[in-house]
């Protein structure tokens, strides 16, 4: 996790109401600085979030293959 992650679990809705929901961090991943995670957002084992990134909630992260 790099300097300054933001990690948001809820939201408004348009109509108001608060939506929950976890956000899973896989084994081995790399979250660069200053990254913004949203409610249900998954980042996959061995991934990579860059710096400054703002993920739409439900946003996955995928392992890039090698």
């Amino acid at each position: 996790m790099g300097f300054g992650v933001y990690l948001l679990a809820h939201e408004m809705t348009r109509n108001g109401k608060l939506k929950r929901g976890p956000i899973i961090i896989g084994a081995d991943c790399t979250v660069g600085p200053s990254a913004r995670l949203a409610v249900g957002g998954t980042v996959e084992a061995g991934s990579n979030v860059p710096a400054l990134v703002c993920a739409l909630p439900g946003q996955t992260f995928r392992r890039r293959s090698q």
